[in-house]
């Protein structure tokens, strides 16, 4: 889970997917943003980014939404919580 703190101290938790990420990874080959190594902070907050536009979370421009970030955090999952783990297959829908 990633924790981003914006400009003015609040703090929303963000579990990114997959899709979150490859998202990221094709949003930075088209802007040309390098090789993984060369863009790894700016691809994880184009991942935050995107899950929050997708979520209807925030219709920002990323650039500007990106402006108002002042901490991203990787936030360990806490055991137990019942939102984590296991596999959906066995789930009721």
């Amino acid at each position: 889970m990633m924790r981003i703190t914006y400009q003015d101290g609040q703090t929303e938790d963000v579990r990114l997917t997959m899709l979150d990420q490859m998202k990221a990874e094709e949003h930075a080959q088209q802007e040309q943003w390098g090789g993984i190594d060369a863009s790894g902070v700016r691809r994880g907050l184009y991942a935050v980014y995107w899950h929050l536009r997708s979520t209807g979370a925030t219709s920002t421009p990323f650039e500007r939404w990106a402006g108002s970030v002042v901490r991203m955090q990787d936030m360990p999952e806490e055991p137990g919580n019942p939102t984590t783990g296991g596999s959906r297959e066995g789930s009721a829908n």
